[in-house]
């Protein structure tokens, strides 16, 4: 990232031209940083598709904008000023503003690359900061050459639900062909559900990252939209039920005492669809610690897989926590 781009950035905009008047203006030309840029910009050699680009860029800034009336004008360059400002000052700055060694195309040569800036110690700085590097991250697998670099790759979010994003949704559904490898942590889907915006498209969102997500590992939980949700996952099958009972007429002990009464006896079976996992199995799955030898249970699914173990598509295991 070249020094003080997104300033140069800020400098182009703000020194753009606000009157016709002023854009033929030779005053303007001479002191503008917005018009030392396109007049570089139009020295130096381009290709045919550059050079399309560049006259449109040109021609909004010297003939479009000039020619909006103030109101808009002072919108376009506020929205914009905003936007850009925050990668000016502080930590931003010194991370996205400046000299750097470090690239997203590091992971293709098998380096991991860690993104420290806890959210609770930088709060919406930090948060920023990680959803940024996360979507040039995404950005860049999937414009690589996986013929030329087969390289796997992974992405790993703790808390994940803090940095998820509409695009998540399309990046997973060609993640496998990228060979990138997603693992996203979260204590329950109310959370993604939560971050994505509520209601029925930020439930749509979340229900469509999660279902290309082909392996959910699930522990104990206490929320009820989780634990119904992965029961439904794993879906329901035949279940038969047995019930049966007995009931004693009342005898006349005046009348007959030496007649006992015989049992009337009641049996069946029943046969309905439910849960091959009630929700309620989620809530007592063990969570390690002292009290449980360190162990936690979790039920693994994978859509497409039968466990050699139990022939279904969902096992039980027991995880060993580090001492």
């Amino acid at each position: 990232m070249s020094k003080c781009l997104n300033r140069a950035r800020m400098r182009s905009v703000v020194s753009a031209p606000t009157s016709t008047e002023e854009a033929r203006s030779p005053e303007w030309k001479r002191d503008s940083f917005c018009y030392e840029c396109l007049k570089l910009a139009d020295e130096r050699d381009k290709s045919p598709r550059q050079r399309k680009d560049y006259e449109i860029v040109a021609d909004y800034l010297m003939l479009e904008f000039p020619a909006l009336s103030e109101k808009t004008r002072s919108v376009i360059v506020s929205t914009f000023t905003s936007m850009i400002d925050v990668l000016n000052r502080g930590i931003l700055r010194d991370l996205f503003c400046g000299e750097t060694n470090v690239a997203p195309e590091v992971v293709e040569s098998g380096k991991v690359l860690v993104i420290d800036l806890p959210v609770k110690e930088f709060s919406e700085v930090g948060l920023f900061a990680q959803v940024l590097w996360k979507y040039v991250f995404q950005r860049s697998v999937e414009r690589r050459d996986t013929a030329a670099n087969p390289r796997p790759v992974f992405f790993w979010a703790d808390e994940a639900q803090n940095f998820v994003t509409s695009y998540d949704m399309q990046f997973q559904t060609t993640a496998r062909s990228s060979r990138v490898a997603t693992v996203l942590l979260s204590q329950n889907l109310s959370n993604f559900y939560a971050a994505l915006g509520g209601g029925e498209r930020g439930k749509a969102e979340a229900d469509s990252l999660l279902a290309n997500l082909n392996t959910k590992i699930f522990h104990a939980n206490g929320d009820p939209v989780t634990n119904e949700w992965a029961s439904t996952l794993v879906g329901r099958t035949r279940q038969f039920f047995v019930n049966g009972g007995n009931s004693y007429q009342t005898v006349d002990m005046l009348g007959f005492p030496w007649m006992r009464s015989l049992p009337s006896i009641n049996a069946g079976i029943s046969e309905s669809f439910e849960f091959e996992l009630q929700p309620s199995v989620f809530t007592a799955l063990r969570r390690g610690g002292f009290a449980n030898h360190g162990e936690v249970d979790g039920i693994v699914f994978q859509g497409g897989r039968r466990f050699r173990a139990n022939g279904r598509s969902w096992i039980r295991r027991t995880f060993r926590q580090r001492d």
